[in-house]
Order: C-alpha cells, then structure tokens, then sequence
C-alpha cells in the first residue's frame, strides 16, 4: 500500500484539532484503518490535554493508539509515525 506524503501534515493538524476533516479517496479497508488511528491517535492528543484525565484514563487512550497503530502497521507496511 502507497501513503501519501501529503496525508501526515493533514494528520497532524487533525489530530490537533486544527482541522476538522482529511478526505482520505482509496480502498475501503485501507480508507478505515488510517480513520482509525487518525482517531485514535486524536483521541490520546485530547486525553493528555485535558487537566481532568488520570493515569488510567491516559494509559487507555495510549493503549489503543498502539492497537491503532500496529493495525496500521500491519495492513499499510509502515510504521504510524504520530
């Protein structure tokens, strides 16, 4: 699978919440696994930013950051760098 060099800028910013969307074109499966470490990945950023999370709340968000991320790994043959 081909990733766009163009997808990380447009990933950082969503992930930051600067920008609200990223149109990802391509097949179905490989369009829902970078959703879903876009989310996830999006997810963790908020829960470390946010003065009432725990410990345990950050650990859970990161944990599934890594699932994310090894699932993208997996299907696309790279590492998530985010």
């Amino acid at each position: 699978m081909q990733v766009s060099t163009s997808l990380f800028p447009a990933a950082v910013e969503y992930i930051e919440g600067t920008r609200r969307t990223i149109s990802l074109k391509g097949p179905l499966q490989e369009v829902q696994i970078i959703r879903d470490v876009l989310d996830a990945s999006r997810s963790f950023y908020n829960e470390v930013r946010d003065p009432e999370a725990t410990i345990v709340s950050v650990k859970a968000k990161l944990q599934e950051k890594h699932i994310q991320a090894k699932n993208f790994e997996d299907f696309m043959g790279m590492t998530w760098p985010l």
